[in-house]
C-alpha cells in the first residue's frame, strides 16, 4: 500500500478526483436557492394579477436550485392591453424585457404565452417563470 501511496497512479488519481470536484463546483446549478426565488416571483405575481385576468392554473415545482411557475389564465378577459399592462408593471418591478414576450429578473426568466394551449377545453394563456442554469445564462446574455 505504500508503494501506492508514493507512486504516480496516486498523484494521477488524486489530480482526476481534484478536477472533477472543481468542474462540478463550477458548473453546478443556479446560484440562488429554489425557495428565494420563488418568494420574489409569488411577490412580482401579485402586482401582476391586480392588472385584472381570470386565473385557472397555477403549478409550482421548487427543488434546491431550480424553481418553475406557471400561471395559467382564462382566453375570456385576456387582451393585448392586459399583457401590456401586466409587461409594464413588471418592468416597474425590475424586471428587463429581453424579447417580445420574454423578460428576466435575477436569473429568472418568464415567457408569456398566448393562445398556445387549452387547459379542461378552454383556450388559455400564461405566464411562465423558469429558473434554472440555463434561465441563468439566457437572462445573463
Amino acid at each position: 500500500m505504500k508503494k501506492f501511496m508514493e507512486g504516480r497512479l496516486f498523484t494521477a488519481l488524486f489530480a482526476m478526483l481534484a478536477c472533477l470536484v472543481v468542474y462540478r463546483l463550477s458548473t453546478g446549478n443556479a446560484p440562488l436557492r429554489g425557495e428565494y426565488v420563488t418568494q420574489f416571483i409569488e411577490s412580482d405575481l401579485a402586482q401582476v394579477l391586480q392588472n385584472g385576468g381570470k386565473v385557472i392554473d397555477r403549478t409550482s415545482r421548487v427543488n434546491l436550485n431550480l424553481a418553475f411557475h406557471t400561471v395559467r389564465f382564462m382566453d375570456e378577459g385576456w387582451s393585448a392591453a392586459l399583457r401590456d399592462r401586466n409587461i409594464a408593471t413588471l418592468q416597474e418591478l425590475g424586471w428587463v424585457l429581453r424579447a417580445p414576450k420574454v423578460l428576466c429578473k435575477m436569473g429568472v426568466q418568464l415567457t408569456i404565452g398566448e393562445g398556445q394551449s387549452m387547459y379542461r377545453g378552454q383556450g388559455t394563456n400564461s405566464l411562465a417563470f423558469v429558473y434554472d442554469r440555463g434561465s441563468v445564462k439566457a437572462c445573463a446574455a
